[in-house]
C-alpha cells in the first residue's frame, strides 16, 4: 500500500500541473486534517515523511509550471498562473510548518535524552568542535566500536550530523543541538 503522504504529494502535484484537476474543498480539508494530525502527533518520522512528500510535490509543480509563471514568481514581475502560484505558496507554507514542528520535536527529544542517556561526554567533546571517530574514541577511553552506537543514536534524533572531509568522517553537533546545550543551566551537556 502506498504511503498516505506519497498519495497526498501526488494529488497536490497533479492539481498544479497544466490541465490538472484543481483540488476540491473535500480534498483540501483531507490534506489539512493530515497535516494537523502530523503536527499534533508525537511521531517525528511522520513529520519526516510529510516533509519529503511536500518537497516532492513542490518540485513537481514548479518543474511543470509554465516558464512565465516560474519567472513571475522568482522576479515578482509579470502575471503568474494564479492557481499554480497559490498552490506553490500553500505547499511552501505547509513545508515551513512541518519543518518547524520537526525541529521543535528534535530539540525536545534531544534535551530529554541528554539527561538520561550516556551522551554527556560525547556532547561535551563535540561542543568543542567536530571530531572524527578516532579522536572521540580516544578522548572517551573507548574503542571505536563502542563510540559508534551512541553517535548513531544521536544522528537518529537529529542532534549530531556528519560530513566527509578528505576521507575522514567528522561528527558535530547540529545547530539545534548546540542551542539545546547552550540553554542548559550549566551550559554543559550533562
Amino acid at each position: 500500500m502506498a504511503d498516505i503522504w506519497e498519495e497526498v504529494a501526488g494529488r497536490l502535484a497533479e492539481s498544479g500541473l497544466p490541465g490538472g484537476d484543481p483540488l476540491g474543498s473535500a480534498e483540501i480539508t483531507a490534506v489539512q486534517d493530515l497535516l494537523e494530525g502530523a503536527l499534533a502527533g508525537p511521531d517525528r518520522s511522520e513529520l519526516g515523511r510529510a516533509t519529503r512528500a511536500l518537497e516532492g510535490a513542490f518540485r513537481t509543480v514548479l518543474a511543470a509550471a509554465p516558464p512565465e509563471t516560474v519567472e513571475a514568481i522568482r522576479t515578482g514581475e509579470g502575471a503568474p498562473s494564479l492557481r499554480v502560484a497559490y498552490l506553490l505558496g500553500q505547499i511552501a507554507m505547509a513545508q515551513g510548518l512541518v519543518g518547524r514542528a520537526y525541529a521543535v520535536r528534535t530539540d525536545a527529544d534531544f534535551a530529554g535524552r541528554l539527561s538520561v542517556e550516556p551522551w554527556g561526554p560525547i556532547v561535551g567533546l563535540l561542543a568543542d568542535g567536530d571530531k572524527d571517530i578516532e579522536a572521540l574514541a580516544l578522548a572517551l577511553g573507548q574503542t571505536q566500536a563502542q563510540a559508534v552506537p551512541p553517535l548513531k543514536a544521536m544522528i537518529t534524533v537529529g542532534a549530531v550530523d556528519f560530513r566527509v572531509v578528505g576521507g575522514r568522517t567528522l561528527y558535530g553537533l547540529t545547530p539545534s543541538a548546540r542551542a539545546v546545550v547552550a540553554a542548559r543551566p550549566t551550559g554543559k551537556a550533562a
